[in-house]
Formats: C-alpha cells, sequence, structure tokens
C-alpha cells in the first residue's frame, strides 16, 4: 500500500495512502537505517548541518528542491487521487519537507520500507452503494451533470437527490 500510494473508494473519505502517513523507517540501499518523517525547518538545517548518510540525503533531496521547486507547485497537478509518479511536492517547504510522504509510492525505488505509522480513519458506521442504470448515453451524460448527493439511513437504504431537474428527465 505504502509502495504504490494505494487508493480506493474510501480514498475520497479517508483519503490516499500518502495522506496518512506520519513517518517511515527505512532501509536505503547502502545499508543505512533511518526515520523518515516531517521535517519543519529548524530541524532540517539541523539533520543537514549532523551529516552523516542522513544529513547528505537530506541535503541532496533539499538542493532538488531549491532548483526545482517552483516548477513543482506550478506543473504538478492538483487532483484528489494522483497516485502516479514520486511525490516530490511533499519535498516544499509549504508541506513540511515531508520525506516519508515523498517516498510514498516510490514503489521500492528509492528505500526499502521497515515500518510505518500512519493515521487510521474509523470506518463509517453505515455504508450504501448506489447503482444507477441508464438507457442511453446522453441521458447517463445529464445524470452527471448535475449536483448529486446520497445519503443511508440505520435501514441501509438510500435517499438521492439531484439538484437540477432536466437530469431527472428522462
Amino acid at each position: 500500500m505504502i509502495g504504490n500510494n494505494s487508493c480506493g473508494a474510501h480514498s475520497v473519505m479517508g483519503g490516499k495512502t500518502v495522506d496518512n502517513t506520519c513517518e517511515l523507517e527505512i532501509l536505503t540501499y547502502d545499508g543505512e537505517r533511518m526515520t523518515v518523517g516531517r521535517t519543519p525547518r529548524d530541524e532540517l538545517q539541523r539533520i543537514i548541518g549532523a551529516g552523516g548518510r542522513k544529513g547528505d540525503l537530506y541535503a541532496k533531496l533539499k538542493s532538488l528542491i531549491d532548483r526545482s521547486g517552483d516548477h513543482v507547485r506550478q506543473e504538478y497537478p492538483r487532483i484528489p487521487r494522483r497516485v502516479s509518479g514520486y511525490n516530490l511536492d511533499q519535498l516544499l517547504p509549504e508541506n513540511d519537507f515531508h520525506v516519508a510522504r515523498a517516498l510514498v509510492g516510490s514503489e521500492g525505488t528509492c528505500a526499502l520500507t521497515l515500518e510505518a505509522t500512519l493515521n487510521l480513519t474509523p470506518s463509517p458506521p453505515y455504508r450504501a452503494l448506489l447503482l444507477m442504470g441508464y438507457g442511453d448515453w446522453e441521458y447517463s451524460w445529464r445524470s452527471r451533470a448535475c449536483n448529486s448527493s446520497a445519503e443511508a439511513n440505520r435501514a441501509g437504504r438510500v435517499r438521492c437527490t439531484c439538484s437540477r431537474k432536466h437530469a431527472a428527465q428522462g
């Protein structure tokens, strides 16, 4: 799940894996074990200043963002379920240089994940599935154009509402 930034139907409610990753214990390919996560500026400077393998990695990642941060801000797509590619946007200062979240979805190409600290989202007490069948493509398209909502009650029955009359006409 961490390796490919999994997100299914419930990601709309609880977020993608990257949104719920707090910290990772990783093993680099040269055998260095370290904990990575959210890194505020003062801590980032401390880690880089301390040197060692972690300081070197953080310095290189910071250099990458210093050179490419504006491009990442402008060009990374802002879509709710973006799960492909590296999460370089998580290294931006406004995201607290979150190295753990930058590694989510990297499919093990940057480090091996040994442990993870994640936020858990409680399962909703009621669930419902709404399937809608349409007689033709045009009608289904018009129905998608409306702002609709569905609510489930305790019995599991679903009530759907649509704010545009033409979507209900067929």
